[in-house]
């Protein structure tokens, strides 16, 4: 390893290289012309996926929890199927009242792999779209 001293744009130059994992090509979004990473996964659930690669290493640690890539991987995958044994259907958004917590984390991506979309509850109540029933 080098302590030579690289300019930000010539790290960035070197980061976003063609051949590189951060390699960026010119695309259109949504009628956009914009900057992309050409590598980057197209879903979230893609990003999980990827997270197994680490599957015994440590992904959350908080006091004295920890949790693995591959417990909290199941950890979601279980609250993915127990939502949707629930009854939690396309088009439902799941609400996520906690703490910033690993179950927060695992409560997330257990949407995530649902399909469904995730907010977070806020002190301030309930948004007016949520129903009471």
């Amino acid at each position: 390893m080098s302590d030579a001293v690289v300019s930000l744009a010539d790290a960035t130059a070197q980061m976003t290289a063609a051949g590189s994992m951060f390699e960026t090509e010119r695309t259109s979004v949504n009628g956009i012309e914009m900057t992309v990473w050409k590598h980057a996964p197209a879903t979230l659930r893609q990003i999980l996926d990827l997270s197994l690669a680490h599957a015994s290493r440590d992904f959350l640690v908080y006091e004295g929890q920890r949790f693995t890539f591959d417990e909290h991987y199941r950890a979601a995958s279980t609250l993915a199927g127990r939502l949707i044994a629930g009854g939690v259907a396309k088009g439902d958004r799941v609400a996520i009242a906690s703490r910033n917590l690993p179950q927060w984390v695992i409560a997330f991506w257990g949407i995530v792999l649902t399909g469904r979309s995730s907010y977070r509850s806020t002190r301030g109540g309930r948004p007016k779209s949520c129903s009471t029933d």
